[in-house]
């Protein structure tokens, strides 16, 4: 879900979401969607197993509030799963569906600003 003051563009012909605050004209967030054939870290591709990157011992780990996954090696990227709120068992079977940049920095301002709790998603 986007903020109540964002707008969000696509980029079609190259599978990458941006996201605006329409006051700043800030980008907080930058998506790869599923077609993007980059990776992260040169390892990690939109559509590779969670199980996958789990091996690579990067620190990713789900979060059933966020939706999710997160490493503390990374602050400021999210694996976005292909499932939206996977059963525990079905963990070891998404896949990576986007691959998200988002400034955190921002996002904590405007959680201190506004007094509400913000998510970048």
């Amino acid at each position: 879900m986007a903020g109540y003051h964002t707008v969000i563009y696509e980029l079609t012909d190259y599978f990458i979401e941006f996201r605006v605050n329409m006051s700043s004209g800030l980008i907080y967030r930058i998506s790869a969607l599923p077609g993007y054939t980059g990776k992260f870290h040169n390892n990690i591709a939109i559509g590779m197993p969670m199980a996958e990157v789990h091996d690579m011992n990067l620190g990713f780990e789900y979060s059933d509030l966020t939706e999710d996954f997160s490493s503390p090696l990374f602050p400021g990227l999210l694996l976005e799963p292909d499932l939206d709120d996977p059963w525990p068992e079905e963990l070891p079977h998404v896949k990576v569906e986007r691959i998200v940049v988002f400034d955190r920095e921002y996002i904590n301002k405007v959680n201190g600003s506004t007094g509400l709790s913000y998510m970048p998603w």
